[in-house]
Protein backbone atom coordinates (compact mmCIF):
# COMPACT_ATOMS: atom_id res chain seq x y z
CA UNK A 1 0.00 0.00 0.00
CA UNK A 2 2.81 2.41 0.85
CA UNK A 3 4.39 1.86 -2.54
CA UNK A 4 1.17 2.79 -4.34
CA UNK A 5 0.81 5.87 -2.16
CA UNK A 6 4.35 6.99 -2.95
CA UNK A 7 3.77 6.42 -6.62
CA UNK A 8 0.71 8.65 -6.65
CA UNK A 9 2.46 11.24 -4.55
CA UNK A 10 5.27 11.43 -7.11
CA UNK A 11 2.76 11.50 -9.93
CA UNK A 12 1.01 14.43 -8.28
CA UNK A 13 4.29 16.33 -8.13
CA UNK A 14 4.85 15.53 -11.77
CA UNK A 15 1.39 16.86 -12.62
CA UNK A 16 2.06 20.09 -10.74
CA UNK A 17 5.43 20.45 -12.44
CA UNK A 18 4.07 19.92 -15.95
CA UNK A 19 1.18 22.29 -15.29
CA UNK A 20 3.55 25.01 -14.13
CA UNK A 21 5.79 24.42 -17.16
CA UNK A 22 2.77 24.85 -19.42
CA UNK A 23 1.89 28.01 -17.52
CA UNK A 24 5.35 29.45 -18.13
CA UNK A 25 5.14 28.53 -21.80
CA UNK A 26 1.82 30.35 -22.09
CA UNK A 27 3.36 33.36 -20.36
CA UNK A 28 6.24 33.38 -22.83
CA UNK A 29 3.89 33.15 -25.79
CA UNK A 30 1.70 35.99 -24.54
CA UNK A 31 4.78 38.08 -23.83
CA UNK A 32 5.99 37.52 -27.38
CA UNK A 33 2.63 38.35 -28.91
CA UNK A 34 2.29 41.48 -26.76
CA UNK A 35 5.78 42.49 -27.82
CA UNK A 36 4.96 42.09 -31.50
CA UNK A 37 1.72 44.04 -31.03
CA UNK A 38 3.62 46.96 -29.49
CA UNK A 39 6.06 46.93 -32.40
CA UNK A 40 3.18 47.04 -34.88
CA UNK A 41 1.52 49.99 -33.15
CA UNK A 42 4.80 51.92 -33.16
Amino acid sequence: MQYIYNYFKDWNLFEIFSTSMNYFKILEITKLSLFSITIKTD
